[in-house]
């Protein structure tokens, strides 16, 4: 399993119009995957753990620690690898990986698809790190130390999946701004429970 997201660059505001002499990286700073990339960076973290949690849960030894998340646009791709055991996070968002040969032509990039499909089926190639580059960058992302700080590291080995979420209708949570929508929240099998 690899989280997948879809960023559709078409629902970007049509007003926007941009200057033809911006360098291209510049252009990307201004798109949907600068908006929306603290969000994915963390979810592909999250993801990395709650992996790491799954296996130690099945007794599974893994083979590496780098667990990777992929970003689809209309016309690019980005890898994002999260190494949860060394606090390695490498992206390729600062390349351009597009989807499409040329833009004219609409013949799909072959080693686009290659990309893609080793990230699908990386549990088959096993992604890992040279040792001397990895203790090179060893915790530079820096997501354990602020774990630590916050005293929440331990918490990552909470991280499960839900198959969905539900509450008492009389905890503190929800008696705050869900109280005006538990109506349409109710179970309808549970008159106690409500369900998102």
């Amino acid at each position: 399993m690899v989280p997948l997201w879809y960023i559709n660059e078409l629902e970007e505001e049509e007003n926007e119009d941009y200057d033809e002499d911006i360098h291209p990286l510049e252009i990307k700073d201004q798109s949907k995957f600068k908006t929306l990339a603290s969000q994915v960076l963390s979810q592909a973290i999250t993801f990395a753990f709650y992996q790491s949690n799954m296996m130690k849960k099945k007794g599974i030894v893994p083979l590496t620690t780098l667990v990777p998340s992929l970003i689809l646009t209309p016309n690019h791709y980005y890898v994002i690898m999260y190494d949860y055991k060394n606090d390695i996070l490498l992206s390729s968002g600062h390349s351009d990986s597009s989807l499409w040969y040329d833009s004219n032509d609409y013949r799909l990039n072959l080693s686009a698809i290659l990309h893609i499909w080793m990230v699908l089926n990386y549990k088959d190639f096993i992604p890992k790190l040279d040792p001397e580059v990895s203790h090179h960058f060893v915790k530079s992302s820096n997501v354990h130390s602020i774990l630590e700080s916050l005293n929440l590291l331990e918490e990552t080995k909470k991280i499960e999946r839900k198959n969905s979420f539900s509450f008492d209708a009389n905890d503190d949570e929800v008696n705050g701004n869900v109280r005006d929508v538990q109506d349409y929240l109710k179970d309808p099998h549970d008159a106690g429970k409500l369900w998102y």
